[in-house]
């Protein structure tokens, strides 16, 4: 009943397992790959992701969708799979940063956001 998917699922691992081989058959000391491979796969990513465009930045490839945001999907499976061969230096930045506030800064945001009378009556309740 569940044949023709297990049987996808299978060959989906099989072709991200193979991916790497060949990848890490390319590779120097450094586990790089040459740029002509690195860019040749960006336009593979770009193709396969409908309205994803690819740019070549200081730090490599990055995929935006047609408006300039970035391509979630693009960005992630090049991320995750092909990124760690690029020889390109990473950017300064450190990486994403998490959304997530410390619990005193939720708690001052939310105290701005009280009118006066609410503010007063939070400063009686401590």
């Amino acid at each position: 009943m569940y044949a023709i998917v297990l049987s996808a699922a299978r060959a989906f691992l099989n072709g991200g397992a193979n991916f790497h081989a060949q990848m890490n058959s390319h590779a120097n000391r450094k586990g790089h790959v040459p740029a002509d491979l690195i860019n040749k796969l960006a336009r593979v990513v770009e193709k396969r992701y409908t309205g994803c465009e690819a740019v070549l930045t200081d730090y490599g490839w990055q995929f935006k969708c047609e408006d300039g945001a970035r391509h979630a999907a693009a960005s992630q499976f090049w991320s995750r799979n092909v990124r760690p061969y690029d020889a390109t230096p990473m950017s300064g930045r450190g990486g994403a940063n998490s959304a997530q506030a410390d619990a005193v800064s939720k708690l001052l945001a939310a105290y701005e956001a009280l009118t006066a009378a609410e503010r007063r009556r939070f400063k009686a309740s401590i």
